[in-house]
């Protein structure tokens, strides 16, 4: 066999592929139907930075002004030949509490009846804003609900994809807990059968426009140890405020509800979810949140849509930001409020409340600078009161 020899070059990011020396310098290689051995893909990296400035009671513990990255990661992605063609994605970084790898895994597509299968450590499949990227958010930080009960990334092996034409997406899977991220359920030893549909009723080219449903739902069982749900108030430089702690229990589920609407610069997005705890001792437990939320583009880009995943995706500004061509990128506005409720008979997590508003500015697609103000009320737990923020990021990627 011949060995395989690199090429290399930039495009959004380094572009690599290595081919077996015979298809080396070919005027046009195919990227699909290659018999012979490849890799290929694309290296690339984003970097966070947040500062964030508090003023809230002294109940809620201490509150100090702070500055750190929140995101820098590097990931490959790309497809390869390995007994049959595979996708695969690499991510590793730093997420403002250390480093890891915060998803590593492999894709097979076309699978007979399953559509894909997808094996490794990712997100599983729950919750819009969850399932899409940081680097798509409208507000810095996801909404407090989905913070507190969205798994995040797990360990485990999944199933489905789009159907209908690209109007429905499903997704199966078994998961298992890793280590802790910066987001998500804060249980611990979880496995979980997961699931996730989704719908667009409605879908316009033109305008553009489309209405996105979903729903998604989870069975998990901790192996006789402990659930536990936490949240901060949509900063990261903030402290958990509202917590359960370790709630001794076998088994929780949990389901949510997703809508999302875009028409034109406008985007209303909106999610409830709600989990269920079978506690050892006393009676079962129920916990739940949600949030609405919207943005508009006062230079008039609209959110796309990434129909792969049912998710919604990355705006890119009409006209790059120049000062001698006197254009000014994009800018948006966004405000969102959620509440959530982690208590419930004799375990009190807290109740909190969170205004966010913000406003971003997008130069280009390789960086934005994000601006958000926000008001928490905490009830009951181990902390309460009131406090207000402002935070900001500049973001990176390439």
């Amino acid at each position: 066999e011949l060995p395989l020899m690199p090429h290399f070059h930039w495009d959004r990011g380094l572009r690599y592929e290595f081919k077996p020396l015979e298809t080396v310098g070919e005027a046009t290689p195919s990227w699909v139907h290659l018999e012979s051995r490849y890799v290929r893909g694309r290296i690339a990296a984003k970097l966070h930075m947040d500062a964030a400035a508090y003023d809230g009671d002294e109940e809620l513990g201490p509150l100090d002004n702070d500055a750190d990255f929140r995101r820098a990661r590097v990931y490959a992605g790309g497809q390869a030949h390995a007994l049959r063609p595979l996708n695969y994605h690499l991510e590793f970084g730093y997420d403002g509490r250390g480093w890891s790898f915060h998803s590593a895994f492999v894709t097979y597509p076309d699978i007979p009846w399953l559509n894909t299968i997808r094996i490794g450590q990712f997100k599983a499949p729950m919750s819009l804003a969850m399932l899409g990227s940081s680097r798509d958010l409208s507000l810095m930080e996801k909404g407090s609900p989905v913070d507190a009960f969205s798994p995040g990334f797990r360990l485990g092996v999944g199933v489905g994809g789009p159907e209908l034409d690209n109007r429905m997406t499903w997704r199966l899977g078994w998961f298992a807990d890793v280590n802790e991220f910066d987001v998500g359920e804060a249980s611990e030893s979880i496995r979980s059968f997961n699931g996730r549909l989704s719908w667009l009723p409605r879908r316009e080219e033109s305008t553009p426009g489309y209405i996105h449903l979903g729903a998604s739902g989870s069975f998990s069982d901790s192996g006789n140890e402990s659930f536990r749900y936490r949240s901060r108030p949509e900063s990261f430089l903030a402290p958990h405020v509202v917590d359960t702690d370790d709630i001794s229990a076998n088994q929780g589920a949990a389901y949510g509800l997703e809508f999302a609407g875009v028409q034109g610069p406008w985007t209303v997005q909106s999610e409830l979810l709600q989990v269920f705890v079978n506690a050892v001792e006393g009676p079962n437990l129920r916990f739940q949140g949600f949030y609405a939320q919207t943005s508009w583009f006062v230079t008039g880009e609209s959110r796309p849509y990434r129909s792969m995943s049912g998710t919604l995706g990355q705006v890119l500004p009409h006209h790059d930001f120049s000062l001698r061509k006197k254009r000014w990128g994009a800018v948006e506005f966004a405000a969102r409020f959620s509440r959530l409720d982690l208590a419930d008979r004799d375990v009190d997590g807290g109740e909190m409340d969170v205004v966010m508003g913000g406003v971003n500015w997008y130069w280009n697609r390789y960086m934005r600078l994000m601006l958000n103000v926000g008001y928490a009320d905490v009830d009951g737990g181990s902390h309460s009161g009131e406090m207000r923020l402002v935070q900001g990021r500049w973001q990176l990627q390439f």
